[in-house]
């Protein structure tokens, strides 16, 4: 006896046609769609396929929610989730499925740009990368409290969380004190901070901030030049409550903003009003960041080191030797990569070696409590050619 579920399918698709329309969605951001008859074994339905292009700062959990109370009566169940990149452009992808097990819908959300960038761009020579402010470049000697205790100290912060929550819980796993930076209204951001606040695991905001390129959009809540006070003030508010969560910042791309003092001494004065910490990603050597964060007494930091230009394993650990041997030296040091796989296997093995290299792996908290921050009064090496681009 056929199982016929077709007018079942119907009714799903007229009530999330009405959900879509009532979120904005119009058949002119629609630029694929088909609808089919399927069957299997002896059941038939029809099943409907959806591409549709939204807009970068559109929150897809929020409308995956609104779906699913509305399709509650079908008892629909989101049976699939997942996201990713496909030709330059980040998806967010949902599949819908009926009780019995057969899929109804299958949801594709593009975003117009994809929001995240390696944290050096492909082909830049490791040489140029902008050395962060040590001793022996024209800043004052970095000051501590007092003598760095054995084992030296490293941090290890991974940026871009937020758009694949598998690697996300990953990468906590390796060793609670890999701390996630999460960029805001990701399709999982919200999943992940929540997830780490259960483990009760720090992580920090991800802001995004004007490059240098001006071609390159930084993602939801960008923080602009261009801005004033006011829509600086604003705009940082969203991202920080879309993250309630945090315990720091650090900057996602921000080559341009993070030059302009300014600007910086609005955001490190709402930083410091929330008692957060600031850690400087240090994407071009002309950074003003951490000085200004100085000036309003933020526990703050600078990146030492970026483990994961390449996306290679032994390349990785290499660059987490270098990452031991600024710690060894210094007494501490802060090394950024990003939520990937070849990342996390590279940790993996790396974490394994931690008692015998005499290192002791700490949250970004731990290490800008045992900093006394130096009064700078310029962050520049004439030595060292800034990043063209960043992350």
């Amino acid at each position: 006896m056929l199982l016929d579920y077709t007018r079942t399918s119907t009714g799903v698709e007229n009530a999330l046609q009405a959900v879509l329309l009532e979120h904005g969605i119009s058949s002119g951001d629609i630029t694929h769609e088909q609808m089919r008859l399927a069957s299997r074994d002896n059941q038939q339905w029809n099943y409907y396929y959806r591409e549709i292009n939204v807009m970068g700062d559109d929150d897809l959990l929020a409308l995956e929610r609104k779906i699913m109370r509305a399709l509650a009566p079908w008892k629909v169940r989101l049976s699939s989730r997942e996201a990713g990149s496909r030709d330059n452009k980040a998806y967010y992808k949902i599949r819908l499925s009926l009780p019995q097990g057969i899929t109804t819908h299958s949801l594709l959300f593009f975003t117009p740009e994809i929001a995240y960038h390696p944290a050096e761009p492909e082909g830049v020579p490791m040489d140029e990368i902008p050395v962060p402010p040590r001793p022996g470049t024209p800043l004052e000697p970095l000051q501590v409290e007092e003598p760095w205790e054995k084992p030296a100290r490293i941090a290890i912060i991974l940026d871009d969380a937020g758009d694949n929550f598998q690697l996300a819980k990953q990468a906590v796993q390796i060793h609670p004190a890999v701390t996630l930076s999460i960029l805001p209204k990701r399709p999982f951001s919200r999943e992940i901070s929540q997830l780490l606040d259960r483990m009760g695991l720090e992580y920090m905001l991800h802001q995004p901030m004007e490059a240098q390129n001006p071609l390159i959009n930084p993602g939801w809540a960008a923080l602009l030049t261009t801005m004033d006070e006011e829509e600086i003030r604003s705009t940082f508010t969203a991202a920080l409550e879309s993250l309630p969560g945090v315990a720091g910042i650090n900057n996602h791309m921000g080559s341009r903003f993070t030059q302009d003092p300014d600007r910086l001494r609005i955001v490190m004065e709402m930083i410091a009003e929330r008692d957060l910490y600031f850690i400087d990603s240090y994407t071009t050597s002309d950074s003003q960041a951490y000085a200004v964060a100085t000036e309003f007494q933020v526990s703050s930091g600078f990146r030492d080191v970026f483990i994961d230009n390449e996306s290679d394993v032994e390349a990785i650990l290499r660059q987490l030797d270098i990452l031991v041997r600024d710690a060894q030296r210094y007494g501490s040091a802060i090394g950024i990569g990003h939520v990937r796989s070849r990342t996390i296997e590279a940790l993996e093995e790396f974490t394994g070696r931690l008692e015998e290299m005499n290192v002791e792996l700490v949250t970004p908290s731990v290490i800008v409590s045992h900093r006394k921050p130096a009064q700078i009064s310029e962050i520049v090496n004439e030595d060292t050619q800034s990043s063209p681009d960043e992350f």
